[in-house]
């Protein structure tokens, strides 16, 4: 299952990965952002290999959209679920 966000300046944002457990922001020329995802029941634990750096985010789970919300922020990211 593969989850998409499309934004202003970025290419993609996807979390991938039928275990749900990687993500990756890109721009259109390199890797802004990568890491590892751990899903809790009410929160998503995030490593990221690229800069080492560990937090935790609030989600909200639907059935074709996924709302995070950013680290240290009131705004969030919506993802579009991209097939089964």
């Amino acid at each position: 299952m593969n989850w998409f966000i499309f934004a202003k300046n970025l290419k993609t944002q996807t979390i991938n990965d039928e275990k749900f457990n990687t993500f990756s922001r890109r721009s259109q020329s390199e890797v802004l952002a990568q890491g590892e995802l751990i899903i809790g029941d009410d929160d998503i634990s995030v490593l990221r290999t690229d800069t080492g750096e560990e937090y935790t985010l609030e989600y909200f789970l639907g059935e074709k959209t996924l709302v995070v919300k950013k680290p240290n922020s009131d705004e969030a990211w919506l993802f579009t679920k991209v097939g089964d």
